[in-house]
């Protein structure tokens, strides 16, 4: 059975301490986005010149806290394994690689994505898909091995919602990266709700990590969750994410 009890701080370092220092590096770099955000008036494209790289800042920092924080229910041999943590390093590299490619396109201010004027992100564009995929399939691999393990409905809601993440995302943002959304987007998302915009699906599919795990923490604290409870939300979150996907493909 896991246990909880060194302090959050410790036990995120403790467990990953590869991918709590990346967090800490991306959560420092959001405050000097937000303030880059705040004192330079720039826009690109009717938006904040700073907003886009903000956005990936603190949504790689959450992935990369969601693993950390995740990491606890993976066997101790797993995680001192030598295969695991090179990989580890990989799905860094490749979170550092994206986070870099969207900087400095906004810096430059030049389009990262569907870019098809500078020749070097257009070729930089593919390896970038090749990276997210990557990094998005830790969410697989936490997954798997945590749902081999389990003794929970906690663990097991975990390894359900990171598994549905990997399945979802991929997809999705493969669809999404040959087709950008229509119009000019509502705040704070930029999102414009409707048909051809699959980024209200993608934002639903990336954080079932998230979701799923903090809904069945919440429902831990009112009754003793049954079994099937994790599968059941993430049925039920998947669902969402699939209604929202089919509403951006038209279909609905």
């Amino acid at each position: 059975m896991t246990t909880l009890t060194l302090p959050a701080r410790n036990r995120l370092l403790s467990d990953a301490p590869l991918l709590t220092r990346t967090a800490a590096i991306l959560l420092l770099l959001s405050l000097v986005l937000t303030l880059a955000l705040l004192m330079d008036p720039r826009t690109f494209e009717a938006e904040p010149l700073w907003l886009k790289p903000l956005k990936f800042s603190t949504a790689l920092a959450l992935y990369c806290l969601t693993l950390a924080w995740a990491a606890r229910f993976l066997p101790t041999a797993l995680r001192q394994a030598r295969w695991f943590n090179i990989y580890t390093a990989v799905v860094v590299a490749c979170i550092a690689a994206e986070q870099i490619w969207v900087t400095g396109a906004a810096a430059a201010g030049l389009r990262s994505h569907y870019n098809d004027a500078q020749p070097l992100l257009i070729a930089v564009y593919p390896m970038m898909g090749i990276a997210a995929v990557i990094l998005t399939s830790a969410t697989a691999v936490w997954g798997w091995h945590i749902r081999r393990h389990a003794w929970t409905e906690i663990e097991r809601a975990v390894a359900w919602s990171f598994l549905a993440t990997c399945a979802l995302t991929v997809p999705i943002a493969m669809t999404l990266s040959n087709a950008p959304a229509p119009g000019v987007g509502l705040p704070p998302f930029g999102w414009t709700l409707q048909p051809g915009d699959l980024r209200p699906a993608h934002f639903l599919a990336t954080h079932a990590m998230q979701a799923v795990p903090l809904a069945a923490l919440a429902l831990a604290q009112l009754i003793r969750l049954p079994y099937g409870t994790g599968a059941t939300l993430t049925a039920g979150w998947s669902a969402l994410t699939l209604a929202a996907a089919a509403y951006g493909l038209g279909w609905l």
